[in-house]
């Protein structure tokens, strides 16, 4: 008699593999680097390729840790993966900040700075600058300071300074005339002072029958800053004494 067949079930299991992804770093805003991980444990057969390793990092991507994964991709695996992480730093730039000036009550002048080592990545807006000074500051120094506006940075400013200058100003004592025998008259000038200045005009001339006569006398302009704001210039005036008309 014939022999007769045994049909037996065989059970192929899933190669194990054990993966190791490294992991990687990159400064913002610089290309990605190339992935790499190591099989520690099981085999890959002939020319199979089990698994893929991916991250979610992009150029550009922000400041940060990102997982690097892998993705099985060969059913007859079984893949355990001790994941990798990116972790993208922050992009060093040194800006140096610009010196500015104005005059005393004037505004301030536009402020500016320049990236001195490095750059930003696609020419973006990566810090802001700004003083302490303003329009009303007394005269002196102040400093010009950075700020970072962008996480994605590690900026090192060089300070600047602005300088807040007197303001020129110029008083004129006013030209005046009277009549012999006439009284001094009230002395005015131009322009009026401001808070802190204090204006003093006098003149020789002097009301009397044997005193003040026909001629020109000074009018003396004098002016004192208390607050050292002002670059002042006087300019003297003159009282002309004319002749008295009898009648």
């Amino acid at each position: 008699c014939l022999p007769t067949a045994v049909t037996k079930a065989f059970n192929i299991a899933k190669a194990p593999l054990t993966v190791e992804i490294e992991d990687r770093e990159s400064v913002y805003g610089e290309e990605i680097k190339t992935l790499a991980d190591l099989i520690t444990a099981g085999t890959v057969y002939k020319d199979d390729q089990p698994y893929i390793v991916k991250t979610d990092v992009v150029k550009g991507s922000a400041v940060g840790d990102y997982k690097i994964y892998g993705e099985i991709t060969n059913a007859n695996y079984d893949v355990t993966f001790i994941k990798g992480n990116y972790k993208i730093t922050k992009r060093e730039i040194t800006v140096t900040i610009s010196n500015a000036s104005s005059t005393y009550g004037s505004a301030i002048s536009p402020l500016s700075a320049s990236i001195t080592a490095g750059e930003t990545y696609q020419s973006e807006v990566a810090f802001k600058v700004s003083t302490t000074a303003t329009s009303a500051s007394n005269v002196g120094t102040y400093p010009i300071t950075g700020e970072i506006t962008n996480t994605n940075y590690d900026i090192t400013f060089i300070d600047g300074v602005y300088t807040i200058n007197k303001a020129p100003i110029t008083f004129t004592a006013s030209n005046l005339s009277i009549i012999y025998g006439d009284k001094a008259p009230e002395y005015t000038y131009t322009p009026t002072a401001p808070e802190g200045v204090t204006v003093t005009l006098s003149s020789d001339y002097v009301q009397s029958k044997d005193g003040g006569a026909v001629g020109s006398y000074t009018i003396s302009l004098s002016a004192t800053d208390t607050t050292g704001n002002y670059d002042i210039t006087t300019v003297n005036g003159t009282l002309t004494v004319g002749k008295a008309t009898l009648t």
